[in-house]
């Protein structure tokens, strides 16, 4: 009698851990592969901020070059 009960859990769970749709992408799993961690560790928020920071620097030397004798552009907008 036993073995008939094992018998039936055992096959329940294959019908439970069998992939209900073989082949789907899971979309929470946590992707891992150098990419993923390269770009987790160059793209970090501090480093994101730097180089918006540097290229704002930039565009702002661009406007004080290109319109300092104009007054309504030469004013900074901040």
């Amino acid at each position: 009698m036993s073995g008939m009960k094992f018998e039936a859990k055992s096959k329940e769970a294959k019908r439970l851990a069998r992939k209900r749709y073989p082949g789907l992408i899971d979309l929470n799993a946590r992707p891992s592969g150098p990419r993923h961690r390269l770009r987790s560790r160059v793209l970090t928020p501090r480093a994101i901020r730097k180089i918006a920071d540097t290229l704002d620097s930039a565009d702002q030397r661009d406007m004080d070059c290109r319109f300092s004798d104009n007054f309504q552009h030469a004013i900074k907008p901040r």
